[in-house]
Formats: structure tokens, C-alpha cells, sequence
């Protein structure tokens, strides 16, 4: 469930509402919004009365989340997922791709260091730098 508080909601109201939610035995998250703040119930075993929140001051909506993965929907968290891996960044807008060996290669498949060159295609035709 996603708790919508109302855009002049005090901080003293918004904790509240987060106490009310663990008084019931879940989570709860706030997500700071551009013009007011959500509150993410997690771990809830089925769907959340909205009636037990809708009656706190400072509270706009109780919206019912069904899907799965509410987490990493884009409603729990609007900003794109940035993930750092040495140098590089992925997630950031451009294709990022990442190769290795692979497991399911035959040995006889060229690999480097076996007289091979770091930079092998499968399209010989094709360079790749």
C-alpha cells in the first residue's frame, strides 16, 4: 500500500503515520516526493485496509499496491537505477554490455592467451575495438 500524504503535511503528522503503520506490524518506508511525501507499507502478508489510514491527519490517499515487486516499481522509486562497476557506470541511459568467458564455450573455442588475441569476433568480417 502507498500512503499519499497531503502536500502541507507536517513532519510530526508524516511520523505519525509511519508509527501507525509498525503499531500494525509493518514497514514503513517514507519517499520523499518532489511537492509532498509518501509512505511504502512493506511486508504485508495481504492487502491493507486503506480505512485504517485514511482518518490520520495529514493523509491524502491510501492507494491498495497489488503488483509484485513493489519495490522496484517505478511508483516506490521514480529515479533511475545507477549501479557503479569499476569505472562504469550502468543504468545511465546507454547500452552497457558486459562479456567474459563463457561456461558454455567448447574448449577449442579460441580464448586469450591461447595464441589468441584479446579482441576476437565471431564476425570476422566485423572490427570491434
Amino acid at each position: 500500500m502507498l500512503i499519499v500524504m497531503e502536500k502541507k503535511a507536517k513532519p510530526h503528522q508524516i511520523d505519525a503515520v509511519v508509527k501507525a503503520v509498525e503499531n500494525r506490524g509493518y514497514t514503513a518506508r517514507p519517499i520523499p516526493g518532489g511537492e509532498r511525501v509518501s509512505i511504502g507499507i512493506l511486508y504485508n502478508k495481504g492487502p491493507v485496509d486503506p480505512a485504517l489510514f485514511l482518518g490520520l491527519p495529514g493523509v491524502q490517499d491510501a492507494v491498495p499496491i497489488t503488483r509484485p515487486y513493489k519495490l522496484v516499481s517505478r511508483e516506490f522509486k521514480p529515479e533511475d537505477t545507477l549501479v557503479k562497476i569499476g569505472g562504469v557506470t550502468v543504468g545511465n541511459g546507454h547500452m552497457t554490455i558486459i562479456a567474459g568467458p563463457c561456461s558454455e564455450a567448447a574448449p577449442s573455442f579460441p580464448q586469450p592467451g591461447n595464441g589468441h588475441s584479446s579482441t576476437f569476433s565471431l564476425f570476422p568480417s566485423t572490427r570491434w575495438a
